[in-house]
C-alpha cells in the first residue's frame, strides 16, 4: 500500500479477503499505524455522473451518492504514508 493507491476492491482481489472485511481491516490498521508514524490517506468516493465528492473519513464506497441517489460512484482510494513532525 505504500507504493501507489489501491481501491478497496482492488486489495480483496489481492489478498483474497471480502471487500466489506477490508474497510474494518483497514481501520484497524490505522491504529496500528499511528505507533509508526504513518497513517492510512484516504481520497473519497466521487459521484462520476455529477462530480460530488463523498466523505473524506469513509475507505469503503457508500452504496449511492448521498447528494443525487445515483449508485455509478468511483471507489475511494487508500494508501500509507509517513507522517511529518
Amino acid at each position: 500500500m505504500r507504493q501507489r493507491q489501491w481501491s478497496v476492491n482492488e486489495l480483496a482481489r489481492e489478498t483474497s479477503v471480502k471487500a466489506g472485511e477490508i474497510g474494518e481491516d483497514l481501520r484497524h490498521l490505522q491504529l496500528s499505524l499511528k505507533r509508526q508514524r504513518e497513517v492510512i490517506q484516504v481520497k473519497p468516493a466521487v459521484c462520476r455522473k455529477y462530480g460530488f465528492v463523498c466523505s473524506g473519513e469513509k475507505m469503503t464506497k457508500p452504496s449511492r451518492c448521498p447528494e443525487c441517489k445515483q449508485t455509478r460512484l468511483q471507489e475511494p482510494l487508500v494508501w500509507i504514508e509517513v507522517k511529518g513532525d
